[in-house]
């Protein structure tokens, strides 16, 4: 897609050059994902990681028979 943006010329050649690109396009490609990683990580870590309610463990599991099959 084409689009017309200004940008600060600066930044994007710094940018360029710390990431060892060869185009502006390479560049803002580079940048965008790179934001969407930061942002997706982000979000990840404002997530409760505890259970909130219901069972936790499936009742039907059995830790001893798992170690049994490994043997």
């Amino acid at each position: 897609m084409k689009t017309t943006v200004e940008l600060d010329d600066k930044r994007l050649v710094d940018v360029m050059r710390l990431a060892n690109l060869k185009t502006r396009k390479a560049a803002l490609d580079f940048a965008l994902v790179e934001t969407q990683k930061m942002l997706r990580l982000r979000n990840l870590a404002a997530r409760s990681f505890y259970a909130t309610s219901g069972d936790i463990i499936d009742k039907n599991y059995d830790l001893k028979a798992l170690r049994r099959r490994e043997k």
